[in-house]
């Protein structure tokens, strides 16, 4: 992605979240949600430093929770084999990742993804 900025994105993902979503503020920080929605499907690394960094910056609430409803809920959905061996290392180290797997919804995950999932949780 051509002078594509990993800061400029997380900041505008997280300040997003803090406008009323039919506002002109929103409107232009629009971008960044859709990056991290085209991400989920195309390049799920960066969803997953997007997760990890937003968590750093100590995003509001509402942030927060939608991190965990979208881009986390996403990565155990489209891609829980290949990223759930980390969701667990991260759970039992971090303390706010482990709060912000337990806002996630069982959704399509599979069967054995939503038991580790559970398991990380304990």
């Amino acid at each position: 992605m051509e002078n594509f900025d990993f800061d400029e994105w997380v900041d505008t993902w997280i300040d997003y979240h803090n406008y009323d979503s039919k506002s002109k503020e929103a409107e232009d920080h629009f971008w960044a949600i859709e990056t991290a929605f085209n991400f989920g499907y195309d390049n799920p690394e960066m969803l997953w430093r997007l997760i990890l960094e937003v968590l750093k910056r100590n995003p509001p609430p509402l942030a927060e929770g939608m991190l965990a409803v979208g881009p986390l809920e996403d990565i155990l959905t489209k891609y829980g084999p290949l990223f759930i061996d980390r969701v667990e290392k991260e759970a039992a180290v971090n303390p706010k990742f482990k709060d912000l797997l337990s806002e996630v919804w069982e959704d399509d995950n599979d069967d054995e993804i939503w038991r580790r999932v559970q398991k990380a949780l304990q």
